[in-house]
């Protein structure tokens, strides 16, 4: 009896320490799997970093590409504008100077009337001009301009006041082929343009040489035209 207990004993024991065997070497096993795993994580997590820092550097090359080419695009537009512009500043002044009409007087010709930023104020130009051969003959005197319009169903007609030119310059000309004025116009609150009129008188002559009196809304389809 006394041997049987100890024999089952010994095979007990043997037993336990095959178990803590198996047990350690699973364990050993979970270990080295789980540090491989790791090692992996980390490595995919190194690789999403620099993925993802790619990425940006990508992101931020393709923002810079469209800025680029949006600046690119509003330079190109830009010069198309002042190219046209341009262009039409050359049709306007081959008018001037060669003109149709080869009358003697002097040409009064309106060019730009365009809306600024603070209300009821207009950048104003017009040029006076003369048919050759007269354009050889140096031409002198003075500029009157009238805005015509209607304040409170009344006519009213604003002085050349409200046509300011340039420091230093003044309603009067001296030119053999053309000249050019130009100048900010002040249109009060409450008064309705009608009319722009200029009269030129020529020096030693009491009444005008030529007057003109251009149609307020002539002005403004003229400049929407010119992109004004």
């Amino acid at each position: 009896m006394v041997g049987g207990l100890f024999l089952l004993i010994i095979v007990v024991g043997v037993g336990l320490d095959f178990l803590s065997d198996r047990v350690s070497l699973r364990a050993a096993l979970v270990a080295r799997e789980q540090s491989v795993l790791l090692g992996e994580v980390g490595d995919l997590e190194t690789r999403n970093a620099r993925l993802s820092e790619r990425v940006a550097v990508l992101e931020r090359a393709q923002q810079i590409d469209r800025e680029a080419y949006g600046q690119l695009q509003r330079s190109y537009l830009q010069r198309e504008n002042e190219i046209a512009a341009l262009r039409e500043d050359l049709a306007f002044y081959r008018k001037v100077v060669d003109p149709k009409d080869r009358s003697d007087e002097i040409s009064i010709t309106p060019k730009a009337l365009k809306p600024l930023k603070e209300k009821g104020q207009f950048l104003f130009e017009f040029v006076l001009s003369q048919a050759p051969p007269k354009r050889y003959r140096k031409r002198e005197g003075d500029v009157d301009f009238h805005v015509i319009g209607v304040v409170g169903g009344k006519a009213t007609t604003l002085g050349k006041e409200v046509f300011a030119l340039a420091e230093g310059e003044r309603l009067t000309y001296s030119f053999k082929f053309y000249q050019t004025f130009r100048g900010v116009l002040s249109i009060p609150a409450g008064f309705v343009p009608d009319e722009v009129a200029i009269a030129v008188t020529e020096s030693g002559r009491s009444t005008p040489e030529t007057e003109r009196r251009i149609p307020w809304s002539t002005l403004l389809s003229s400049a929407a035209s010119r992109g004004g």
